[in-house]
């Protein structure tokens, strides 16, 4: 299971047909505290795990300003189409983001031993940067969201 936690610090009271107010592009609806949101994401994925599901989640994903497909065909167009070392975030919000959310998650799933966790922070980032650019290519597509290369990256460095 993969959101957007940041959603989490604005949500909107409950109403009785979600999905029905999905598709028909309602979105009004009372604000209610942060708590909310995340008590209720503990629900129901503490309801999959009693009812036998094995649930893995997908923690923050750390988000980037640069502007990842611009810089990796600058690099390709200077250095014939090879990059041959990591490139880095230059903004450390994304990976402060990631990790104060990615903390939240912890303490919330403390005692849950039935859960797998995947950390893409872990493995993207170090102490003070996150990979944006490998070998393999951009690790992100438009925006910050993860490029196959990205996913593959996260995935094969992740252990179960």
């Amino acid at each position: 299971i993969a959101t957007n936690y940041e959603q989490f610090s604005y949500p909107k009271e409950e109403t009785e047909n979600p999905l029905s107010d999905g598709i028909k592009n309602i979105t009004v609806g009372k604000f209610v505290d942060s708590s909310v949101a995340w008590e209720s994401y503990k629900k129901n994925i503490t309801q999959l795990l009693d009812k036998g599901f094995k649930v893995i989640i997908v923690y923050p994903i750390p988000s980037v300003k640069e502007d990842v497909k611009n810089k990796f065909f600058s690099l390709i167009k200077t250095s014939n189409a090879k990059i041959t070392e990591d490139h880095y975030e230059k903004d450390i919000s994304g990976l402060i983001k990631a990790n104060d959310l990615g903390n939240k998650l912890d303490i919330l799933f403390k005692n849950e031993k039935r859960l797998l966790k995947i950390k893409p922070v872990d493995i993207l980032c170090d102490s003070a940067k996150c990979k944006i650019l490998t070998q393999n290519g951009a690790l992100y597509n438009v925006g910050s969201h993860l490029s196959f290369a990205g996913v593959q990256e996260v995935l094969e460095s992740t252990q179960f």
